[in-house]
């Protein structure tokens, strides 16, 4: 049986990146984005959570004919999301509106493509994800901040990095490290190493492992709680072993939900 959620994926990339394919916006209908405080744009910035929460909003039209909607979404360098919901309008203050919610979690350019269910392209949106503003710290010493009274947040963990390695040296900094590499026989047991410019700060870590599927989606296939033994430092290393090929993405999470980064990894099949 054909993969639809394959078919779905392919024939949206086609539409969306194909330049012979010129996508014309249906007159009348536009995107709205409305965060949780209201504020209306498409420029919004991350909470201290390290979310960006929001609706998305278009007037109703009955001359899309068509029984369901098609939510495309995707950042400047992946692709994210396929949203599906019916054609059931919300009537507000008598005017009829499709809404719904929506989460990001990391700053960048997103584009949210509206398409019907017969793949018909009707609009395109683009939403900029900014982090805090600095100035909302205090600049101490050679250039540090006090974080949002020393409060952490997604600034706190800016320029942390997450590597895979062979191994870690005596202070439990990476030896060898790789983005891409063959399956070894039995699996692949990799050093995980997470950095970041000031202490780790958090008594544990939520972990994330994600592997992508044939529609070029990644899709967590587990997720554990990993306690940090000295939260004081500002690295810290744990051992996971990967028993198939693919590409994965670890991401990793402070005990509180922030963000903290997050890596990709090719493992080949071996020859």
């Amino acid at each position: 049986m054909p993969n639809k959620g394959l078919k779905l994926f392919l024939l949206l990339q086609v539409s969306l990146s194909c330049p012979g394919m010129a996508q014309q916006n249906t007159p009348g209908i536009s995107l709205s984005f409305r965060n949780l405080n209201k504020e209306t744009g498409d420029r919004f910035s991350l909470s201290d959570n390290g979310k960006c929460s929001f609706t998305i909003s278009f007037p109703n039209d009955t001359s899309l004919h068509t029984n369901a909607f098609l939510l495309y979404i995707d950042s400047t360098d992946s692709y994210l999301s396929t949203r599906a919901f019916d054609n059931k309008p919300v009537v507000n203050k008598g005017e009829k509106n499709f809404a719904l919610s929506y989460t990001l979690y990391k700053p960048g350019k997103y584009t949210f493509s509206l398409y019907t269910k017969e793949f018909k392209f009707i609009t395109k949106k683009y939403l900029q994800v900014i982090l805090p503003d600095a100035s909302a710290g205090k600049k101490t010493g050679d250039g540090d901040f006090t974080y949002l009274s020393n409060t952490l947040n997604t600034l706190y963990y800016l320029n942390s990095k997450v590597v895979y390695a062979e191994g870690v040296d005596q202070y439990g900094y990476p030896l060898r490290e790789y983005r891409n590499i063959t399956m070894p026989a039995g699996g692949l047991t990799s050093n995980i190493i997470i950095t970041n410019p000031y202490p780790i700060n958090s008594p544990s870590l939520n972990i994330t492992i994600e592997k992508e599927n044939g529609a070029k989606q990644f899709m967590p296939v587990e997720r554990k709680t990993i306690m940090v033994e000295n939260p004081s430092e500002n690295h810290f290393h744990f051992k996971y072993t990967f028993r198939t090929p693919g590409n994965y993405r670890i991401e990793i999470r402070a005990q509180s939900g922030i963000w903290i980064n997050d890596g990709c990894l090719t493992i080949r099949p071996a020859e």
